[in-house]
């Protein structure tokens, strides 16, 4: 269905909240396989575009937006939830499906019209009640693991483009990235999502679990509009607030009765391989990844890159041998080349076979096909390397840096210093290799750069620091290398604490 683009620059802004001077935000209408480029025109106009008529439960004296939500015992989460999204929407509608703690009681006292439901094991009836006891022209689908992201100067705007999207319904709608977040704030990956479209008899909701919409008239698309100044935050794929909510116990099961109604269907295979993963199952989630991923490859439906890439971070949690990810990546790329993912867990594997030319070839595609990558599935979340950038760069850092290619090494390993997620083990070791080859090339511009970096984490030793002053000594650079301490002892009090720089104190007769 619809396709939509992520460009490098947009993508180091996850984590916080996007941000935009305009409502050119909303940049994309969408067809089959084909973007076209649409800008909006001035938020404030009071043309409404497109000429259809308007859909069945239409009515331009109802309130703009409801926001439709279903629970059950989330009384943790469903707070923060209601007040992310209540400066947005014109009403709150929430369906219980039989909780048994605060949950009624939180909705109640935000503001929230709760509806009691009878639950049939089919989390797309239940979606579908919310959407029926909406009284809006629009719908907002949030759950109670979420929050909606936007800044308070973009309500007016977003909510007038709205106005303007009304007269080209039915099947229109605004879709938006859900970034899904660790419960300290790290980010997982992120996928768009369609999440406002018209409350109508024409869009509904199917499937017992992984809801997909439905089109009252099969031989339409949906008319979507990008939004990147609005995000949704999703907590629930936190491995501790998954276990602790067991969704699992709840979606296998009903994801497994779907296969026995369509057991070709691979996109179930791939939800019931995902299912494994996130209850840390690799191996049965590596028989029903590689059985989803063969049975895409022989025509049957499903969504062969999410697939994919799922089944390669199941190998990440078993012992597989790197041929075996090399001939399933080799598939994808054959299959789709425009995956950067399927290029950097190729390299990786390489890497780990000792294959360091095919590795350098493999890296060096996947950072250019994520430089250029665009999302062509819907079901599609962004690319893992967005989280891993660094992995990529100090793959192949380390990949050279044994080809003895220094100064390609260099400018890789610059780059990881530019993108290592701050906790991770591996600075010291790059930090310490990164100056080693600065000092190589004799980068000593960016020699003191790295020295104030070094300094200051007090996870990393100091070695490549005292490797320089024994350089510059050594090759009778003794002013050099007293201008270099003195400079560090008023820089970092780790260096005027070690008991290593007391020697070179003495010896340089400061």
């Amino acid at each position: 269905m619809a396709t939509r683009g992520k460009n490098k620059k947009q993508q180091k802004r996850r984590g916080s909240s996007p941000k935009s001077t305009s409502s050119r935000g909303l940049v994309k209408k969408i067809s089959k396989n084909k973007p076209v480029s649409q800008q909006l025109t001035d938020p404030s106009a009071t043309k409404e575009e497109g000429s259809s008529k308007p859909w069945s439960w239409y009515d331009p004296n109802a309130p703009l937006l409801s926001m439709a939500m279903m629970v059950k015992n989330e009384e943790e989460f469903l707070e923060e939830a209601l007040i992310s999204c209540k400066a947005l929407v014109d009403e709150m509608i929430v369906i219980d499906t039989g909780s048994t703690d605060r949950t009624v009681q939180i909705a109640e006292a935000h503001g929230a019209k709760v509806f009691h439901y009878a639950w049939r094991d089919d989390f797309s009836d239940a979606r579908n009640e919310t959407i029926r006891r909406s009284t809006g022209q629009w719908v907002l689908i949030l759950d109670a693991d979420e929050r909606l992201q936007i800044s308070a100067d973009k309500i007016d705007i977003f909510r007038r483009a709205l106005k303007r999207f009304n007269q080209s319904g039915p099947y229109v709608g605004v879709s938006i990235d859900v970034i899904n977040i660790r419960l300290d704030g790290s980010v997982m990956n992120s996928l768009p999502s369609l999440r406002f479209f018209p409350r109508c008899e024409e869009i509904c909701y199917q499937n017992r679990v992984h809801n997909q919409m439905k089109l009252a008239d099969p031989d339409v698309e949906m008319n979507l509009k990008m939004c990147d100044f609005v995000t949704i935050n999703h907590l629930g794929y936190d491995p501790v607030v998954y276990e602790k909510r067991k969704k699992s116990d709840r979606s296998l099961p009903l994801i497994q009765k779907m296969l026995i109604d369509e057991p070709d269907n691979m996109v179930y295979k791939f939800y019931e391989g995902r299912e494994y993963v996130i209850k840390k199952q690799p191996k049965l989630a590596v028989q029903s990844l590689e059985a989803a991923v063969l049975g895409i490859l022989e025509g049957k439906h499903g969504y062969f890159a999410e697939t994919l890439k799922t089944l390669l971070t199941a190998y990440e949690q078993v012992r597989v041998e790197p041929e075996r990810i090399i001939l399933f990546t080799e598939m994808g790329i054959e299959k789709d080349p425009t995956q950067p993912d399927f290029y950097l867990f190729k390299g990786c594997a390489e890497r780990s076979s000792g294959m360091n030319e095919a590795t350098v070839i493999s890296i060096r595609e996947a950072l250019m096909r994520w430089e250029n990558f665009k999302i062509t599935e819907v079901s599609q979340s962004n690319p893992i390397i967005a989280q891993r950038v660094w992995l990529a760069h100090l793959t192949l850092g380390e990949t050279l840096w044994d080809l003895e290619r220094y100064e390609e090494s260099y400018a890789s390993l610059l780059e990881v210093t530019r993108c290592l997620p701050p906790a991770h083990p591996k600075w010291g070791v790059t930090l310490n290799n990164t100056i080693a080859l600065a000092i190589e090339v004799k980068d000593d511009e960016r020699l003191l750069e790295l020295f104030e970096h070094l300094f200051r984490r007090s996870d990393t030793q100091l070695e490549m620091f005292y490797f320089r002053l024994e350089h510059l000594i050594a090759h009778q650079r003794l002013d050099d290398a007293r201008t270099l301490l003195t400079w560090a002892l008023k820089t970092s009090s780790r260096v005027k604490k070690d008991d290593q720089t007391r020697s070179f104190r003495d010896q340089l007769g400061l």
